[in-house]
């Protein structure tokens, strides 16, 4: 706009220019509603895994749980806390059906619950080996924090646990999945094939 223009933009110029987009925004509004409900993404086929989160420190609530939020192939089923007033408040949060609370003394129970298809071990380090091992025994695949345990003994007990249950075990290392650590990983396998 010219300066001229500006000096002519008066109060009644403005006020007529906002009602036409007044009148125009009911019609914009309905258009991008519709195109808004054209780009929701329906549920993706197929079961959700079902996962009890046992520990519900600052990594579960903090980045764990709210991950779990956007999972399109999984869910959280079940928590596991020494605490009953937060695992009842986050539960509430996240959809988690009070009767899937536990504590450390009923967690084996874990076995009964048709909802629970993997237990994430997110408790400190020296637990991991105990809660690794009585998951497996309850009939669950284990997702571990890592690291996996203390010491190299305690890593075995697991790894046989979860064979003897026919279970598996997995260590929640993010990184294995990264695009440079895979194809590292695919690099290693051909020039392992070669040799």
């Amino acid at each position: 706009m010219s300066n001229s223009s500006l000096n002519e933009f008066t109060r009644r110029r403005f006020l007529k220019t906002a009602a036409k987009g007044l009148a125009v925004a009911p019609v914009t509004g309905a258009l991008f509603n519709n195109a808004v409900a054209q780009q929701r993404v329906l549920e993706p086929p197929g079961k959700k895994l079902g996962y009890a989160i046992v520990g519900l420190g600052s990594l579960s609530i903090n980045q764990i749980l709210p991950a779990f939020a956007k999972c399109e192939k999984s869910k959280v089923t079940a928590l596991v806390s020494g605490d009953p007033a937060k695992a009842n408040k986050l539960a509430l949060r996240y959809g988690v059906n009070p009767k899937s609370i536990y504590n450390y003394q009923n967690y084996d129970t874990l076995k009964d619950n048709p909802e629970v298809d993997v237990i994430y071990v997110v408790l400190p380090n020296s637990m991991h080996k105990e809660y690794t091992i009585r998951g497996a025994q309850a009939g669950k695949h284990i997702l571990c924090e890592k690291p996996m345990a203390n010491t190299p003994q305690d890593c075995q007990e697991m790894i046989d646990a979860c064979r003897k249950a026919n279970r598996k075990l997995m260590v929640a290392y993010r990184l294995r999945y990264e695009p440079y650590t895979q194809n590292l990983i695919r690099s290693r396998a051909t020039k392992s094939s070669v040799i």
